[in-house]
């Protein structure tokens, strides 16, 4: 049987750019995946996602999906998901999240000075 914990885990792990312990917790009724690779990026409605708290309010007025910034748990490059919910809902949440992760577009990097 997959635990609520186990498939927010597995669906949070196929996700590229997210980062994840090498095991979900034991104990815990939640999970704190780093976003840090997605600072300095912008969503695809173009909000600037430049720390846990812009990612988590822009993740929440795009999609519907609240995430907790981590900078409240010491973690400031994580949100915190928690999976004490139905897993219609974490699939759904998981889903979007997803799409969202999907959309989030870094600006090109300036080309280097020609050679002279």
């Amino acid at each position: 049987m997959v635990t609520k914990r186990d498939l927010v885990y597995g669906k949070l792990a196929s996700m590229p750019g997210l980062k994840l312990p090498s095991q979900p917790p034991s104990g815990a009724f939640y999970l704190l995946p780093d976003v840090g690779s997605f600072y300095g990026s912008k969503s695809a409605q173009g909000a600037s996602l430049e720390d846990s708290t812009s990612f988590c309010v822009a993740l929440l007025a795009e999609t519907g999906v609240a995430l907790v910034p981590g900078d409240a748990f010491g973690a400031p490059t994580c949100v915190r998901i928690s999976y004490a919910t139905s897993v219609a809902d974490l699939e759904l949440a998981c889903d979007r999240l997803g799409e969202f992760l999907a959309t989030a577009v870094k600006p090109p990097r300036p080309a280097p000075p020609p050679r002279p």
